[in-house]
This record gives C-alpha cells, structure tokens and sequence, in this order.
C-alpha cells in the first residue's frame, strides 16, 4: 500500500510539471498546466447540452412533446397552458403568428388565416379526397394550388404557404417550448406522424 502511494504522489506530481505539445499548424506550443486548463475550458461543452432530445408526436389535431435529458426521467413537455396535449394550430394576425391555444382561439375569430388538420393534406395531389373534405369541414380557410408540384398552398395576404412550411412552424414553435421547459438548447428530436406511416 506504501508503495501505491509514494507512486500516485509521484504520478500526480509528474502531471503538475507535465509538458503538454500541441501540433497546430506546423507548429509546436507548449502548454504548462495552467495552459492546459485555458484549453480545456476553451473546448469544454457539457454534457446536458449535447444530451437533451425532444419527442413529438404529431397528429391531426394534436401534439404532444416528450423530452429527455441527462439526470431527468423522459417527461412530458407542459406547454405555456400548462397542458400536455397542444392543438396543432397556426394562425396570422397583423403579420404575426400564433401557435397551439392562441391559434385555436382565433379559429372564430380569423377562420381564414387560422389552418389545422395539416397532416391530412401533405404529400396529397391535386385531385385526392382529402381536399373536398378540408372544404367542407374548413369552408372559410382559402387554399389554392401549387402549378409545378400539385399540391396545396395557403395564401395569406402577399404570401403564399404550402404545408410543409406551416408544419415546420409548428415544429419550430414546439421546439423553443421545450427549450423553455427544459432551460437549455435542444439540437436532437424524433418526429412520429402516425397519420402519414397508417396510409
């Protein structure tokens, strides 16, 4: 045991006067151990950021949001409502969007410029069925459609939106909602539309 010891002392009193050498760019700098400290917290990130990764399940009408980090369960993102199902919901007023409850609330008040049940019509043609029954059941909400690709496109005032772009709205919308519950960056999801695997 003696021996263990006056070898880790030695061992620790070598890393304390250890030389570090660097190759950068042809050129060799020597790092003492305070150098080596300003390098690792130079390039040190830490692990909770690398980490983090959401979760969305992304229905018609809904979406619920799961979060997982180091040293949390997987949990279930409340939104601003403090809800775990939020509609899936984007709506324009004045030039600024809204998203989830408010988008909802507005459906009365502004049906044309409010659009849900956007799953149902990505990657559909002009033709399907689908868009007879958006009609009915949205009779306010104005769509058009794309010359070159066929598929659906929402006007709103001077711009034009097609599907995905409104969806990658809400994604982003859910993406900044878990970063506030989660109180740091989130850079990995999984996205599960279970509408879209079903057909």
């Amino acid at each position: 045991m003696l021996v263990f010891l006056r070898q880790s002392i030695f061992f620790f009193q070598k890393l304390i006067t250890f030389q570090f050498t660097i190759i950068f760019s042809m050129k060799s700098i020597i790092l003492g151990p305070l150098g080596l400290l300003v390098a690792f917290c130079c390039f040190y990130q830490p692990a909770d950021a690398a980490l983090a990764a959401m979760s969305i399940d992304l229905g018609s009408q809904f979406i619920k949001i799961g979060l997982v980090k180091p040293g949390v369960p997987m949990d279930i993102v409340l939104n601003k409502e403090s809800r775990r199902k939020t509609p899936n919901v984007i709506s324009f007023k004045n030039d600024e969007r809204f998203f989830a409850e408010a988008a909802a609330a507005m459906s009365s008040s502004h049906p044309q410029s409010t659009y849900n049940f956007l799953l149902s019509l990505i990657a559909r043609k002009e033709g399907d069925d689908a868009f007879t029954t958006f009609k009915k059941t949205f009779p306010f909400t104005a769509f058009e459609f794309d010359d070159v690709r066929k598929t659906v496109i929402f006007p709103y005032k001077e711009e034009k939106y097609n599907v995905e772009t409104l969806l990658a709205m809400i994604l982003w919308n859910a993406k900044k909602v878990t970063e506030a519950y989660a109180d740091q960056t989130v850079k990995e999801s999984v996205v599960w539309a279970g509408r879209i695997v079903a057909e």
